[in-house]
């Protein structure tokens, strides 16, 4: 297995038997989609989210999910649709969000970031 498949397992559990959660454990830089919203997920969003390279479609909208968004998620260029919404995730967005320069659709309404809007946000 992948030295991230451990970490995710931990993190997210088996509570989503989709074919994509299925592929982001068994081989994590294949996973182009990860959906788990609405499952009461809690913690903090992982590192290794970094290595799923692939990942173009991120929801995770709707949980318990607490503190700073990481800034290896700069590393999924192929990003096009973040959603974090409705959490509980907090302090100031990282810069490396400005790498995603795919993304459509970013919903983080609903959480305690601080500070003002980074500029490079109405960039992308």
């Amino acid at each position: 297995a992948h030295p991230a498949a451990r970490r995710l397992h931990n993190i997210f559990g088996l509570i989503e038997f989709q074919d994509s959660y299925i592929a982001c454990l068994r081989y994590p830089p294949t996973c182009f989609e990860l959906v788990s919203d609405y499952i009461s997920l809690t913690g903090t969003l992982p590192t290794e989210l970094g290595y799923l390279t692939r990942l173009e479609n991120l929801n995770l909208g709707d949980n318990r999910l607490v503190g700073n968004l990481p800034t290896e998620l700069g590393r999924l260029t192929r990003m096009t649709s973040l959603g974090l919404n409705n959490n509980r995730l907090g302090d100031t967005l990282p810069t490396e969000l400005g790498l995603l320069t795919q993304i459509g659709d970013l919903y983080l309404y609903g959480n305690q970031f601080t500070g003002t809007m980074p500029t490079y946000l109405g960039l992308l």
